[in-house]
């Protein structure tokens, strides 16, 4: 082993722990040979790269090694890592860091637990003192179910993080073109909320962890269908270049969530859907 093993980075394109003193003079991973750019994680406040993410809406910036480790173990869904913000993250924009590999390896595994999880608080007769309102309460696994506050809340009892369903908005004021594709995927979107309590009728933990997951990337490929037709009815005349990144962004969707999406086409100088 290297005689630096306390002083490790990590790379962003390999995942593979680096020692730095061994890599300082030519700057590349010995497993991928990328280029390496050294900066401080915010997260685990070790050298890395910690450009490899940065929030669209805080600014806040992590490791890709973080970025997965609090993906895989959070409640919610593709949320930022920083608790004070806490704003959804993009589905492509997740991929393009972790890759397709993950979402469809480690955190879909973790994921699939947590839905369980989440799904079987109705039929654990588990209690264990509530960290919120100090009564006993239901618990499965580490997810607890606390009703004595003055809303219903959902947490998990290691992190003390708090489940909290994303609650999509409305068309109201969309052009009627994006309007008509917007309605479709919001009424998807809720019907896979209604979705969830008939799960009852499968047998097996395993059948039941598939069709939860089957759910999920549903409500994520709406939720980012809905993010880009926001976009798309934000546009102007001859929007060339936000048009193409817009596609990009869809083509990447198809790949990730296995599905066949609209394109967006200039016609009369203007975007138009093509379903």
């Amino acid at each position: 082993m290297c005689q630096h093993k306390n002083d490790i980075a990590y790379c962003i394109s390999c995942s593979d722990t680096i020692c730095i003193e061994c890599i300082r003079n030519d700057k590349k991973c010995e497993k991928c040979y990328c280029l390496y750019y050294m900066n401080e994680c915010k997260n685990c406040n070790k050298v890395c790269h910690s450009d490899s993410y940065i929030c669209d809406f805080c600014d806040y910036n992590c490791c890709k090694m973080c970025l997965r480790i609090q993906l895989e173990k959070s409640i919610n869904d593709f949320v930022c890592p920083n608790r004070e913000c806490s704003e959804l993250l993009p589905v492509t924009n997740v991929v393009k860091i972790l890759g397709l590999p993950w979402f469809n390896g480690d955190y879909k595994k973790y994921k699939k637990r947590t839905l369980y999880d989440i799904a079987m608080l109705k039929k654990s007769d588990k209690k264990v003192e509530c960290k919120l309102c100090g009564n006993m309460c239901t618990i499965s696994n580490t997810i607890v179910e606390c009703k004595n506050q003055e809303k219903y809340t959902i947490y998990d009892i290691k992190t003390m993080e708090i489940y909290d369903p994303v609650i999509l908005v409305s068309s109201e004021g969309f052009g009627t073109n994006v309007k008509q594709v917007y309605d479709k995927y919001l009424d998807e979107y809720n019907q896979c909320l209604e979705i969830k309590p008939k799960l009852d009728n499968c047998r097996g933990r395993e059948g039941v962890e598939m069709n939860l997951f089957k759910i999920h990337k549903a409500q994520l490929k709406c939720r980012e269908i809905i993010d880009i037709l926001i976009e798309v009815n934000d546009l102007g005349k001859n929007e060339y270049k936000p048009v193409q990144k817009i596609n990009k962004r869809l083509e990447t969707l198809e790949k990730c969530l296995k599905i066949k999406c609209f394109h967006i086409e200039i016609k009369f100088n203007f975007p138009e859907i093509i379903v």
